[in-house]
């Protein structure tokens, strides 16, 4: 009895976690609405964190990751550049 009950709860797991699968033009259309200015970055808050499918979920998230590693690196970078052009011109 355990043993077709754990069965039975282990076929139940599978089924729910079974995910829409996104088609090519809603692949289209969310990269098209990522490119919009602000917009785009709302909809990949919305799209991230939001109760939708696991799979733009997941790539909404990567592409903010992206985004805070180059805001970063720009950040380090700009502030490197003007520590040298600081050093070279002698005004600081």
């Amino acid at each position: 009895m355990n043993q077709y009950q754990y069965q039975s709860d282990q076929g139940n797991v599978q089924a729910t976690a079974r995910e829409e699968v996104l088609s090519v033009g809603q692949w289209l259309l969310t990269t098209f609405v990522i490119v919009i200015p602000l917009i785009g970055l709302i909809m990949m808050f919305v799209w991230g964190f939001g109760a939708g499918n696991k799979s733009r979920a997941n790539f909404c998230k990567a592409i903010l990751l992206w985004y805070v590693i180059i805001i970063v690196a720009s950040i380090m970078f700009g502030t490197l550049l003007l520590g040298a052009l600081a050093s070279l011109s002698g005004a600081f």
